[in-house]
């Protein structure tokens, strides 16, 4: 999927990772391989142009990343005291995000209710008995 948008949009954003420090365990004369876990927060923006569109114009479309989750950094120690990491893993979690048609039905909802409550009053002026 992704190689097909490749052909006709380039890419173009930034991405920030939010974390605070992890602490590795001390130094052993062994190699070692451990797990470091920590959250993180990440925000961002993606906005997609036109293949060889021409600096300076419209992006095709734009993205805002919002998201949370844990990062998991398997490092590998080796015995010159070197950590290496071979593997990182990202677990994302993200707020849910309310579909389009939500919108636009309180949208129209909102916009109605004017004309139903004037329709009200000239029904109930219409059909009141005079007192």
């Amino acid at each position: 999927m992704w190689s097909d948008i490749d052909r006709f949009v380039d890419l173009s954003g930034t991405l920030q990772f939010d974390a605070p420090d992890v602490v590795l365990p001390g130094a052993t004369d062994a190699a070692v391989r451990i797990g470091v876990s920590a959250p993180f927060v990440l925000s961002g923006q993606v906005a997609g142009f036109a293949r060889g569109a021409a600096a300076g114009s419209a992006p095709v479309f734009q993205l805002l990343l919002l998201g949370s989750g844990t990062a998991t950094l398997h490092l590998m120690r080796s015995t010159d005291g070197v950590y290496r990491f071979p593997e990182v893993t990202y677990e994302v979690t993200s707020a849910a995000t309310p579909e389009p048609v939500v919108f636009i039905l309180l949208a129209t909802g909102l916009v109605s209710l004017p004309t139903c409550m004037r329709r009200s009053r000239a029904f109930r002026r219409r059909y009141t008995m005079p007192s």
